[in-house]
Parts: structure tokens; C-alpha cells; sequence
């Protein structure tokens, strides 16, 4: 279990420092992922983090209940919905629901520096600012790793 583990903080961390670089998650990164966690998932009946087959289901769906709507009004990226069902995949319900709500917290502290910054930092930021959720994401998912581990 270790090593699927370590492949999965690897992957999350080349979420994060891709997504916090280029503002995007290439498909490869978060489609591969989700194969690879649904392969493992159908072969073992558990998911790649040990949680039960049927909350692997049960993640997915929450990922796109939490997920499409922002996706609708132009809040998230589609790279953030893939990657947010390949954690569901990864980890299941509860991964993803520590995962988001960790993100969403960050975002938040996120969106207040920028304010921040704007109002007392002294430089002109551009006016249309993207919200890195996939990076979010990912330290969402390692410490929901850490939390179950």
C-alpha cells in the first residue's frame, strides 16, 4: 500500500506544480489517473487508497456534483473536474470530500491575498485572474492521504 501511496502523492504533486505553472491539467495527467484507478479498482475491488469499490463510485458522483456546476458558470476549469474525479477514483467519497473542502478553503485564502494585494500591494494585477483549483486540489488530496493513513 506504500508504493500505491507514493504514486499517488507523486501524481498529485505533478498536478500542483503543473497546474500552479501553467494555469491548466493536460488530459494525459488526469485521464491516466482515472484509468489507471479504475482499472485497479475493478481488478482488486478497492480503491487505489483502499476505500471499497462502491465508494469509488460514490466519489465520482460527488466529484461531479461538486464540480459541474462551477465548471457551468466558468468557475473551474475542465481540467478540474477530470482531476476531481480521478481522485474519486483514487480515493472515494471521502477523499474527495476532504479534498474539496481543504481546496475550497485555500481558495478562499487565496482569493482574500489577492484582494489584498490589490488593494495594498502596490502593483496592478491583471484584471482577469485564474483561480489555480487543480493545484488546490491536489494538497486537498494529500492531506486527506495523510489524514487516513
Amino acid at each position: 500500500m506504500r508504493i500505491a501511496q507514493g504514486l499517488v502523492a507523486a501524481w498529485g504533486l505533478t498536478v500542483l506544480v503543473g497546474d500552479l505553472a501553467t494555469r491548466r491539467i493536460p488530459n494525459w495527467l488526469s485521464a491516466g489517473a482515472a484509468a489507471l484507478a479504475l482499472g485497479y479498482c475493478l481488478v482488486t475491488g478497492n480503491t487505489v487508497l483502499g476505500a471499497p469499490w462502491l465508494s469509488a463510485i460514490l466519489g465520482v458522483l460527488l466529484a461531479l456534483v461538486l464540480t459541474v456546476p462551477g465548471y457551468c458558470l466558468r468557475q473551474l476549469g475542465a481540467g478540474d473536474v477530470k482531476a476531481m474525479i480521478a481522485i474519486g477514483l483514487i480515493g472515494g467519497w471521502q477523499v474527495s470530500l476532504a479534498s474539496f473542502v481543504v481546496a475550497g478553503l485555500l481558495a478562499g485564502f487565496y482569493v482574500l491575498a489577492l484582494q489584498w494585494w490589490k488593494r495594498y500591494g502596490g502593483e496592478m494585477l491583471p484584471a482577469k485572474r485564474f483561480i489555480p483549483f487543480g493545484a488546490m486540489l491536489a494538497v486537498g488530496l494529500l492531506v486527506a492521504m495523510e489524514a487516513t493513513s
